[in-house]
């Protein structure tokens, strides 16, 4: 079976950290965005920790064009 992949959008704190750090649990791949880039890379650092692969891009989502 393929291993699942996400896309995060708001993934430096609250709902989003905790949805990136709960799919990291399970195994799944993981794209973070966010604007905050210490939180983000926190984020990011927290996902691997659980032994999943996190990639993050510091953006807000309304730049992205």
């Amino acid at each position: 079976m393929a291993q699942a992949k996400a896309l995060v959008v708001g993934g430096s704190g609250g709902i989003g950290k905790a949805i990136s750090v709960a799919l990291a649990q399970v195994g799944t791949e993981s794209a973070l965005i966010g604007r905050h880039r210490e939180a983000l890379a926190a984020t990011a650092e927290a996902c691997m920790a659980s032994g999943s692969t996190s990639f993050h891009l510091v953006t807000g989502i309304s730049t992205l064009r």
